[in-house]
């Protein structure tokens, strides 16, 4: 199956004719092609990117935010009482994550932060090195990582390493995402159906499932239309 601009506007892909022909060069390319994958594609990096509008990760994070998101590190800590031994983030009269100093030190500086909470992980090195916010998340699928940059650069013949700012670009964007689908075997889950275990996947949990579901259930209708 060959992706078409009305299954573009059924994803809320916000400008499917800039998109279209990088869609359908990813999806031959990367084997996506039957209704329910290139359904579960579309709705998936849709989602990711805010119908193909956000193709690099928004960092600009309130110290709340970062309380709330990585608790151990950027929220006040107190006793767990259920867990000798151990701590757990402090709430506000609301029920929110206190924010420690750490938190309020980073309060809307993104690259300080993607270099904070990026380093020493995913082939990336220290803070210093400034690797975590020229490494962080782009393309359709929002790439993240020195390694997961040089992997798909080597398989697209493209040094994402030295030049991450390409995976902006549309095609590479695309391209980018197809790579991850292919790499992470998306293909089995979209067979089955299982948008929900596709997520766990490509989000590490279930942030944004049910509109997940809902813009695969909206191209999977048009798809069969």
């Amino acid at each position: 199956m060959i992706p078409t601009r009305e299954l573009l506007l059924a994803a809320k892909v916000k400008d499917p004719d800039k998109w279209l022909d990088v869609i359908v060069q990813t999806c031959q390319t990367f084997g996506i092609d039957t209704p329910n994958r290139v359904a579960a594609f579309l709705a998936q990096t849709s989602h990711e990117s805010a119908g193909y509008t956000m193709l690099e990760e928004n960092l600009n994070y309130s110290d709340v935010t970062m309380a709330a998101v990585w608790p151990h590190r950027f929220a006040v800590q107190e006793p767990d009482p259920n867990k000798p031994g151990k701590t757990r983030a402090k709430k506000d009269e609301k029920g929110k994550n206190i924010p420690n100093a750490f938190a309020k030190a980073l309060h809307r500086k993104p690259q300080l932060i993607a270099n904070t909470v990026y380093s020493n992980r995913m082939g990336n090195g220290t803070i210093e090195s400034g690797d975590g916010w020229k490494h962080r998340g782009m393309g359709l699928k929002q790439l993240t990582g020195k390694d997961n940059h040089k992997r798909c650069g080597e398989a697209l013949g493209v040094d994402f390493v030295a030049n991450p700012e390409r995976l902006l670009e549309p095609l590479y964007a695309a391209l980018s995402a197809g790579w991850f689908w292919k790499t992470n075997n998306l293909n089995k889950f979209a067979d089955a159906g299982d948008i929900k275990g596709m997520t766990q996947v490509i989000n590490g949990g279930l942030i944004g499932y049910e509109q997940r579901q809902a813009l695969y259930d909206a191209c999977y209708g048009q798809c069969r239309a």
